[in-house]
């Protein structure tokens, strides 16, 4: 019979599975929106970003709470400090897709949007990244990010393949520097996405083995 700590660890660790679903449905609803010009998915992450916010705080207290009371030793002190940087991680993302958003929702009020494939490739990468991050949080399959490095390097030359596109676009003409600016910016979003997976990945990584790795 599992003792009521145990069963207050796994209820706290639902709730980092629902923020993490949460985040991960607010980036890829963001990148969506930017990318194809879709309001609808801009509004709904807007919507959502205070539920984040709100798991965020309750995540945290509850992780306070269960080390304060129970003091406990080993691997579960280890999920414990890795549930308390993840929400902070996963918090960032969130703001991240909200920033993406915002963007969206600007470039479409200005009448500049167009589509953007570049972005929907570079969002897939950083999507997968924190998705598999969390999937091996929930599992314990530490496999699930053994590729990280080579993810990260991939959204890292994406992002510069995609620089220098952009400042051709705006040495050819001036009236694309306030689009590309934008799409400049958004594609720092997604690196920076994939580099608090990475985050995210290391955390657990330790969480499952006790050992510490460096993704980046």
């Amino acid at each position: 019979m599992r003792n009521r700590f145990h069963t207050d660890l796994d209820a706290l660790t639902e709730d980092v599975i629902e923020m993490g679903n949460l985040i991960c449905s607010m980036l890829d609803r963001s990148v969506t929106a930017y990318a194809n010009g879709d309001r609808e998915m801009a509004d709904w992450v807007l919507q959502n970003k205070d539920e984040a916010s709100r798991l965020d705080s309750l995540i945290e207290d509850e992780a306070l709470r269960l080390l304060v009371l129970h003091q406990p030793m080993a691997g579960d002190m280890r999920r414990i400090a890795t549930i308390l940087k993840m929400i902070t991680y996963m918090e960032r993302i969130g703001r991240y897709a909200k920033n993406i958003a915002n963007a969206a929702n600007d470039l479409m009020d200005s009448d500049e949007h167009k589509p953007m494939p570049q972005i929907s490739t570079m969002g897939a990468v950083a999507i997968e990244m924190v998705r598999d991050s969390l999937m091996a949080f929930e599992t314990s399959n530490v496999k699930l990010v053994d590729d990280f490095a080579s993810r990260d390097d991939e959204l890292d030359r994406m992002r510069y393949d995609y620089l220098r596109t952009a400042l051709a676009e705006m040495k050819a003409c001036a009236c694309n520097v306030d689009t590309y600016t934008s799409y400049l910016m958004v594609a720092r979003y997604l690196e920076r996405c994939g580099d608090n997976a990475c985050k995210i990945a290391e955390k657990v990584h330790y969480m499952v083995t006790g050992k510490r790795i460096d993704l980046r």
